[in-house]
């Protein structure tokens, strides 16, 4: 969906306020992520999770499978349950 920019308005950018044509919004492919401890993640398809926080790896959630570990900030290592 486009929307033009019909009321003149500018966006800042390093070289100072510049006029534009409007703006538009990206729908993606999205997707829930049920975790074994009861837990939900609704992200895009493309959204990256850690599976290694050592080597700092991550995976899209596309590519993960039932049973892998991911980390998460606040619950720590979660099982990967359904998707």
């Amino acid at each position: 969906m486009f929307k033009g920019n019909t009321k003149g308005l500018k966006v800042l950018t390093p070289d100072g306020y510049k006029s534009f044509k409007g703006v538009q919004k990206l729908t993606k492919q999205g997707c829930i992520v049920k975790f074994d401890n009861g837990k939900e993640l609704k992200c895009c398809i493309d959204h990256p999770l850690c599976v290694d926080v050592y080597n700092f790896e991550f995976k899209k959630a596309k590519h993960l499978t039932i049973g892998e570990k991911i980390f998460h900030k606040d619950h720590g290592w979660v099982g990967i349950r359904e998707f």
